[in-house]
């Protein structure tokens, strides 16, 4: 929230007009407190994973956007701008916190807050494993996101469309295969905490042989069938992004087979090798 309000406080520097300024702020900090919030709210959500009850976030989530976009379409149709946008987005978003809340405490009952639960060392301990995290985190979110800014600068603006059209696609066949066999890290976790390290390696040597499958499956599928797709989906005049997909299907494929390895690494904290590579 604190640097939402420093950048707040620089927006004279980009909008001169006083009337766009103030709308720049006045959504900058709706859409920084939201984010703010979403911070401790995370650990809600974290029950959910953490009891495999993964379709409840999928309900919330479906019933959400469902509900947010029927007002968003409602009240821009009706000429509100960008106000009544940030102002649902918000609205929306505390209504999903309030519900996970409510959820969590049903799911899990033995939850309660106190000073007394407060240390020092889980503080030291939380923050030794959630820093790495966060590195990997933030490496995977380089690592796909800024091709286009590469492009831009030494190719040109009209190159980015065709990459992003190829890129799309391996965006789609990624999330398949981590919504697929990327949920499993919560299994792992307890398993080491019963030392029980045999059903890790049994579970581990399935999952890898069930990723290549899929991977080798869907990534196969666009080979073949991805010149054709993109041609009916965004016409012929982009019928170059196909060279670029194939170029990108065969690194992604040997990612994906290894989700599993990024999960056990993960659910038993040696999560610190894969954030260095």
């Amino acid at each position: 929230m604190g640097v939402t309000i420093i950048a707040a406080s620089f927006g004279h520097v980009y909008f001169k007009d006083p009337t766009e300024l103030r709308l720049f702020q006045s959504i900058l900090l709706i859409m920084g407190f939201n984010l703010a919030l979403r911070f401790p709210m995370r650990s809600f959500w974290a029950l959910f994973s953490c009891h495999l009850r993964y379709d409840i976030n999928v309900y919330i989530d479906l019933a959400l956007l469902f509900v947010r976009t029927a007002l968003i379409i409602f009240f821009l149709s009706q000429g509100h701008g960008l106000w009544a946008f940030a102002l649902i987005m918000i609205g929306s978003d505390m209504i999903n916190y309030m519900i996970r809340m409510v959820i969590s405490f049903r799911i899990a009952p033995y939850i309660r807050f106190g000073f007394r639960y407060v240390s020092i060392n889980k503080i030291r301990v939380l923050f030794d494993y959630s820093i790495f995290s966060f590195i990997l985190s933030l490496s995977r979110s380089l690592k796909f996101n800024i091709d286009n800014i590469v492009i831009t600068a030494f190719v040109g603006l009209e190159s980015v469309t065709l990459y992003s059209i190829a890129s799309l696609l391996i965006s789609y066949y990624r999330h398949f295969l981590r919504s697929s066999v990327g949920l499993v890290l919560p299994v792992f976790s307890q398993y080491e905490g019963c030392n029980d390290y045999e059903a890790i390696r049994e579970k581990f040597s399935f999952l890898t042989k069930i990723s290549i499958y899929i991977a080798l499956f869907i990534g196969g599928c666009l080979y073949i069938l991805g010149e054709a797709f993109i041609v009916r989906w965004v016409g012929s005049d982009y019928r170059g992004a196909y060279p670029i997909l194939t170029l990108l299907i065969g690194p992604i494929f040997i990612m994906l087979m290894q989700i599993p390895s990024n999960q056990v690494l993960l659910g038993i904290s040696k999560h610190k090798i894969p954030a260095y590579f």
